[in-house]
């Protein structure tokens, strides 16, 4: 008979190291700028927030304009979202994450923002010519 305590242990490994590797790719994936397509709030299009931008860093801070000032804030990621220690906090759930793009949903003032992003900084490789 198979012990099930050792396969429970390995199942629950697996998981965790799969979960960890995910999460550290989306945190490859959103080192950046990042400035706004498209913009919903409740449900309308909007061209409120033409100027919107997000700078996140390997250090876990977040440059954006999203009260409407340029600010940094510290931000954490999982999976699934992006938690800006800011005044009021926000949590903006990630509904997709691409190296190009970003659509992310968060509530403001008890109105729904969609938010769809596109990276603006480019990562050039130069190449020497002999």
């Amino acid at each position: 008979m198979i012990k099930l305590k050792p396969l429970i242990l390995f199942s629950i490994s697996i998981f965790c190291w799969v979960s960890c590797a995910q999460d550290s790719q989306s945190e490859e994936k959103i080192i950046g700028r990042w400035d706004l397509h498209a913009a919903v709030i409740d449900g309308e299009e909007t061209d409120r927030l033409d100027n919107l931008y997000f700078e996140f860093s390997p250090e876990g801070e977040v440059g954006t304009n999203i009260f409407g000032i340029d600010e940094s804030y510290q931000y954490t990621l999982d999976s699934e979202q992006i938690n800006q220690a800011s005044e009021p906090p926000l949590v903006y759930d990630l509904e997709w994450l691409s190296d190009s793009t970003i659509s992310m949903v968060t509530q403001i003032r008890r109105k729904e923002f969609v938010l769809s992003l596109q990276r603006t900084d480019v990562i050039t490789e130069s190449s020497e010519v002999l």
